[in-house]
């Protein structure tokens, strides 16, 4: 006796549902988005990389200069280094220094890191840390600087306000203006 051919289709029909349940899905991906539940999937909050402020200090707790952002002009007339020159401290600087500003200024801050240094083309003009006008600048506005940026140089608002402070003693020890603290 020989089985109906409809029945003998019956496992490959079944076997194939599957595939053509995710065919005609995938062919209204553009119509989920109506859909309440998957509304969170397609409208996600995203933020791009170092846009957004530090996260705000714990409870009880306040950073060093708190979270106050001042413009370049404020912060060349209102504010000093809360920092101590201790060897320390210009350990840490020398570190952050070396992340942050190296790869522009170069390691000896004139303006002739491995970025933009000789043999670039265009060649591209970065402060000399070292130079007159740099050594006039207060360390105020070196950390308004920092953290708005200036010119060609990026913002990194992203660089706590105390390591900025540190940032700013390497470089005074870069100029030589530096006495350590005992």
């Amino acid at each position: 006796m020989t089985r109906p051919r409809t029945l003998s289709l019956l496992p490959r029909i079944v076997a194939a549902a599957p595939l053509a349940v995710l065919l005609g899905v995938a062919g209204c991906d553009d119509q989920v988005k109506y859909v309440a539940w998957f509304e969170t999937m397609t409208e996600q909050p995203s933020v791009g990389t170092y846009q957004e402020a530090p996260l705000p200090a714990v409870d009880g707790t306040m950073p060093v200069g708190g979270w106050v952002d001042y413009t370049i002009a404020e912060a060349d007339t209102l504010l000093e280094s809360p920092i101590a020159p201790t060897a320390d401290n210009l350990v840490r600087g020398v570190t952050l220094y070396q992340d942050f500003c190296m790869p522009c200024h170069g390691d000896s801050g004139q303006g002739d890191g491995p970025v933009v240094g000789p043999g670039r083309l265009p060649p591209t003009p970065i402060m000399n840390l070292t130079s007159e006008r740099a050594i006039d600048l207060s360390d105020g506005y070196m950390w308004g600087i920092i953290g708005q940026g200036r010119g060609l140089m990026p913002s990194y608002a992203r660089i706590l306000p105390e390591d900025r402070w540190l940032i700013i003693l390497h470089v005074r020890d870069l100029q030589g203006q530096l006495e350590l603290a005992q």
